[in-house]
């Protein structure tokens, strides 16, 4: 029985997963003392702006891609998958007619955290509302386009993103 080896782009998501949790675990820390100074609700609202910046580099990624065609949610979940796997995730990909769903088991962002000592219910608060503005900038460049985020509910479950299109007139 042969061994399967992992590719390269296995290794190098690897890699990218393990550096990025490494950044997450200190920026965790970081996190921890600026919540002790300014308070839990403004830090997590300072770290919602800085986690917004993602979803403008996907937006940008995607007019890119489409050019002037109409928003598909194939291509849609493609850079979406290719944004996260910078941060070496891996999302399954689940598609329907008008909708998509990412599934993310393994996140540096939340390993990181937790490595820093930061709680479940925090890191949900910290995602929820960074997710809340980057939805919003990804509406504002694709009306047709809606996010919700269903939150693990253990550490050991996956991060669900369900997107979906808003019908056109001419799908009616």
């Amino acid at each position: 029985m042969s061994e399967s080896r992992p590719t390269e782009g296995d290794v190098r998501r690897e890699d990218a997963f393990n550096a990025a949790k490494a950044a997450f675990s200190f920026y965790g820390g970081y996190f921890k003392s600026v919540a002790e100074e300014i308070g839990l609700e403004k830090a997590i609202s300072l770290h919602a702006k800085q986690a917004e910046f993602f979803d403008v580099l996907l937006v940008e990624m995607l007019r890119e891609r489409l050019g002037d065609k109409e928003i598909d949610l194939g291509v849609f979940a493609s850079a979406r998958s290719e944004a996260l796997a910078v941060l070496g995730i891996t999302a399954r990909i689940e598609e329907a007619p008008n909708s998509i769903t990412l599934g993310v088991r393994r996140c540096p962002l939340y390993e990181g955290l937790r490595m820093a000592g930061v709680e479940h219910a925090t890191i949900e608060a910290m995602c929820r509302r960074g997710v809340e503005l980057g939805y919003a900038r990804i509406s504002e460049a694709f009306p047709r386009v809606s996010g919700v985020l269903k939150f693990r509910l253990a550490p050991e479950e996956a991060c669900l993103e369900d997107f979906t299109t808003a019908a056109t007139t001419a799908e009616s």
